[in-house]
This record gives structure tokens, sequence and C-alpha cells, in this order.
């Protein structure tokens, strides 16, 4: 900001001094096209969350249980509304509760539009014997749903996911679906560990660290020549408005990636929670990334995607300073709510 330039400018003109090659030996160059795209999309695909206990039809939603806010409230709804089709479907580790909920999903998803899915096993499955077994079960049972999954989030616990006793389980998995670390890549020598055990990519989040991302992407197009199945994924992390996602937004755009999981703006009721000084900025500033919906602004998703050009501005994504002084201490916000909580 101090230089009214952008992220992306300062990064492509080599400005910010990153040496992706100081974290991973087998990078050999730094240049900006050592880990930049060629071409940065502004638009991305919104990969919408289903989670365990989300409604997916009126069956799950009777109208008594509704809260009738003028929001989609199943997952047929949200398709509906949003024109999605980039889905991640989170899975228990029960292969017969999840082989029948992903059945249930797949009925509703848009097979016109080619639907992509993802699974998140969130360290499910402590028997990687049983994780394959519900992979190939998929296969034989359900080929149109299998051949549409795009990839498994971290199905095995920390504990065994990045073992070398584990290296032929996952690459027996590995030869049915491609599988990602989230959890396990805790470290800057996370990725290389799972590329070597036949992992196919890692996760990014802006919380794990940017420029970790931008090294882990400058390692894999490094081995894209030996290693074709190699990939970044984008994860959210209840990621709100306006910074964390205005920040995360413009860095999966750097990162070459398409599509990103966007679960934060659905678990809250879009700017609420912010000061009518943020939303003015908003409102002057991000007429693309946002629209408004009676009296409230909410993340535009259309056709599945959201717009992000607004967000190529000087600094790192955010036009104007946030409205400090609308917001609360923690600790004061924590004892006025629940006086259990003084110290």
């Amino acid at each position: 900001r101090s230089h009214d330039r952008s992220l992306l400018e300062m990064l492509a003109t080599d400005q910010l001094g990153f040496m992706p090659q100081r974290i991973h030996a087998a990078v050999k160059a730094s240049n900006p096209a050592s880990y930049l795209p060629a071409q940065i999309s502004t638009r991305l695909h919104a990969r919408h969350t289903v989670g365990f206990f989300d409604p997916l039809n009126d069956q799950d939603r009777p109208l008594e249980q509704r809260l009738n806010d003028g929001l989609p409230e199943t997952l047929q709804e949200i398709i509906e509304e949003y024109g999605i089709r980039y889905f991640k479907v989170k899975v228990s580790g029960n292969p017969q509760a999840d082989y029948d909920r992903l059945n249930r999903i797949w009925g509703l998803l848009p097979h016109s539009a080619e639907p992509v899915v993802t699974l998140d096993a969130n360290e499910a499955f402590d028997d990687p014997a049983a994780f394959i077994e519900f992979l190939k079960r998929l296969k034989r049972d359900q080929l149109g749903l299998f051949q549409h999954i795009a990839f498994v989030e971290q199905p095995f616990p920390r504990g065994i996911s990045l073992q070398a006793e584990s290296e032929a389980a996952i690459r027996e998995a590995s030869s049915l679906k491609p599988l990602v670390i989230d959890e396990s890549d805790a470290s800057l020598g996370s990725f290389p560990r799972a590329i070597k055990l036949g992992y196919s990519g890692t996760s990014h989040k802006n919380c794990k660290g940017v420029f970790k991302s931008l090294a882990n992407r400058a390692l894999m197009l490094q081995l894209l020549d030996d290693e074709a199945r190699l990939f970044m994924t984008a994860e959210d992390l209840q990621n709100l408005p306006i910074v964390p996602l205005h920040q995360d937004l413009l860095m999966v755009a750097i990162l070459g990636i398409s599509h990103c999981e966007r679960n934060g703006h659905h678990y809250n009721r879009g700017l609420s929670m912010l000061s009518a000084a943020d939303k003015n900025s908003v409102a002057k500033n991000h007429r693309d990334l946002y629209r408004k919906r009676g009296d409230e602004w909410y993340l535009n998703v259309q056709e599945g995607q959201v717009r992000i050009n607004s967000l190529f501005g000087s600094g790192f994504a955010v036009t104007d300073e946030p409205d400090w002084n609308s917001m609360v201490d923690l600790q004061d916000w924590l004892e006025e709510r629940y006086p259990a909580a003084k110290r």
C-alpha cells in the first residue's frame, strides 16, 4: 500500500524479495514466472460445502423448521439460487452412511452442468483399508458420482497420514482418486514429504501462510514434468468479509486455482456483523463481489462464480481501512455476553 501497488504487481515485478528455492531445495529458479500463472482469472467458482447435517431438500427442512429469511436453506435451493456446480462434501468415516448420503446428494446435483465433487474426510478413516474399500464400492456401484469426484481431502489422521508405513495404502488409494493433505500440512516440509508418499496435492489457506503456498506452487511447477498428478486446492476456514475473505480470494487467483471452498459466507447473515462505514466501503469499492438483498449485503454468487476484479487494486485486496472504531475488544464482548468467561 505504501507503494500504491497491488500485491500481484509487487510479486510480478519481483519487488518483495521472495525466493522459493530457500524454502524448497528442488526449486531451481526464483523469478516470478516460476510461481505465478501466465494469466490470472478474475472469476472463481465457489465450491459449496455440504456438511454432515446440512439439509439436502424439503424432506430435511420441513416448513415448521424454516427460518424464512429469504435465503436458500437446502442444498437443492442453493443450487437453484446460485447456480453452483462445484461441491465439497464432508464424509464421516462411516462407509455405509457416507455411501447412502452421497447417493442422495448425487441425485440432486445439476448433471447437465457437469458437476465437480470433492470429498473432505477430515482425518475420519483410521483404517486405510476401509477407505480404499469405500472408494472401490463407489466406483463399482455409483460410477457416475465416482467419475465426477476430483479428489479426496485428508482421509487419514495426522498420526499416520505422512508416515512411511502408510505409503502402500496411500498409493493404492491414490490410484483410485487423487489425495490431498490439509490438516497434515503443518510445516514447510509437509508438501514435499506428501508428494514422495504418493499424495497429489495440498490445500491453500491464507492462515497457513501466503508465501508458503507460493513456495508450494513453485515446487509443484518444478516437479510437474515428472509428477503430472500434482495440483493445489483452495479451502475455506470461515473467512469472513472484509479483510480475510478478500485476501483469501485474491490469493486463490494468484495461485492459479480456479475454484475454492466458500463456506464462511453461508454461516453468517451477509455483512450484518459490520458497521455502516464498512458496508459503505463495500458498496463503493466492491460492487462486483457483493449484492444487496433487502437491507443487507451478501456475497454475489452468480452461475456458481464470484467476480473479483475489484480486489486487484492497491494493497492486498483491501481498498479502505476497516472501521476499527466500530469493533469491540474480544474479551469485553465475551464478558458482556458470557459473564462466566470473566477473568
